[in-house]
């Protein structure tokens, strides 16, 4: 009796087990609001095709530029989501093969719904911008940051080239060093990251590790943005070292690049260069006014990058 008792407790047992849900199963009915498991789906083959339309269309040269491209498109095409940030954090529940979910409306969405949308918080830009780039040959990662003193977190894209660079919602890309002391300027100071490939951790990155990857603006490398700076300007206007002599007209124009000098990377020269310059000609073009000649001058005040443009007619 005693062993007929034992067998039945044993097939009892395992008739619970085949109750319980299998990882694959999980993931199925919990992408949309458990982390990993959203990664695993949202860039999963079949969803990154989705937005190859827009993938193209953001091609580079090679993965530096194609990164510059989507982190441009990102931020000026998908506007943060404030209403759906200020939503409680959900919360899983499985029982047996069942999941709840509570307070299932702050979910994870697909790099296509990002799209269409058009809005979208941390985790919505970062699955974006990791489809973007997988798309594009150019392989992402997924940070995860902790903040000391604080429950909420942050995820943001990166892509690993000579070293790993942040793509977080905004231009420029940044390397860990300048990524942790944007976030120190806004307030919050980073514990820990958290680094994922494929929905899979591969590895944790400290703040002090961090902060090794920080890279010194220097002078020449402000002369050296100059120079690229210059030579896209010459294709409109003539370079002009007189100026103001011999002209009848000419005026100043004076912008700053905020924390350009902190967020500086040598990997996007190019692409910095290019945007000081388009940003420039915007100005130029608002005025109305028709100039011949320039003469250009970067300067460096603590972290920002001030552009002195003289211009004559």
């Amino acid at each position: 009796m005693r062993y007929i008792f034992l067998i039945s407790f044993i097939l009892l047992f395992s008739g619970c087990l085949s109750y319980e849900l299998s990882r694959e199963e999980y993931c199925e009915k919990a992408w949309r609001w458990d982390l990993e498991c959203a990664l695993n789906f949202t860039l999963s083959d079949q969803e990154i095709t989705k937005v190859r339309f827009l993938a193209e269309s953001l091609r580079g040269k090679d993965c530096f530029e194609s990164s510059w491209n989507v982190l441009k498109w990102t931020e000026k095409n998908i506007d943060y989501d404030y209403e759906k940030a200020q939503l409680p954090s959900p919360t899983i529940i499985t029982r047996g093969r069942e999941v709840i979910v509570q307070n299932p409306e702050r979910a994870y969405q697909t790099p296509l719904e990002t799209v269409e949308l058009r809005r979208g918080i941390c985790g919505d830009y970062a699955i974006l911008i990791a489809a973007l780039l997988t798309d594009l040959g150019c392989k992402p990662y997924l940070v995860r940051l902790e903040f000391e003193g604080e429950e909420a977190g942050h995820l943001a894209a990166a892509i690993l080239m000579d070293q790993y660079y942040i793509l977080d919602q905004k231009l420029p890309p940044m390397d860990f060093g300048s990524y942790y002391k944007k976030w120190l300027r806004e307030g919050k100071r980073i514990e820990m990251g958290y680094i994922y490939e494929n929905g899979t951790l591969v590895e944790k990155i400290s703040s002090a590790e961090m902060l090794k990857f920080d890279y010194r603006f220097s002078d020449s490398d402000l002369r050296l943005l100059e120079e690229n700076l210059k030579e896209i300007l010459k294709q409109r206007l003539r370079e002009d070292e007189g100026i103001p002599h011999g002209y009848w007209e000419y005026s100043t124009l004076r912008i700053t690049f905020q924390n350009y000098a902190e967020l500086y990377t040598p990997a996007f020269l190019e692409e910095i260069a290019g945007e000081i310059a388009e940003e420039i000609l915007e100005e130029l073009e608002k005025s109305g006014e028709e100039w011949k000649a320039f003469k250009l001058e970067l300067k460096q005040s603590s972290s920002n990058i001030i552009a002195e443009l003289q211009l004559a007619r």
